[in-house]
């Protein structure tokens, strides 16, 4: 087996163990609630795509949450509601794009 990479964060008289894995999910998580917000921000300027805006920041916040939750279970699979929140995800990802492709189209 490989050796995993571990980082030392010090939070007051606190220590801990933070693996690689784990601060990229951080990060990744961080990024798709920004672009939950962009997009909420994008929607309350914009009318045209409003409805369009709206269901994908939803969709982009509840993924950065997915990935806060990997933080602590170390995998996208496990436990299963976890994998069920991140399929539904990516289907409204889905959904989205052929709604917004429909809209840009007629």
């Amino acid at each position: 087996m490989g050796s995993r990479r571990f980082y030392r964060f010090s939070l007051g008289a606190q220590s801990e163990r933070v693996e690689i894995d784990q601060i990229f999910n951080l990060c990744e998580g961080i990024m798709w609630v920004v672009i939950a917000l962009i997009l909420t921000i994008k929607a309350l300027k914009q009318r045209q795509y409003r409805r369009f805006s709206i269901w994908a920041s939803m969709s982009f916040f509840f993924f950065g949450v997915s990935d806060f939750i990997e933080m602590t279970t170390g995998a996208w699979w496990e436990p299963w509601p976890l994998l069920l929140l991140k399929a539904v995800c990516v289907a409204s990802f889905l959904a989205c794009l052929v709604s917004y492709r429909k809209c840009k189209a007629g």
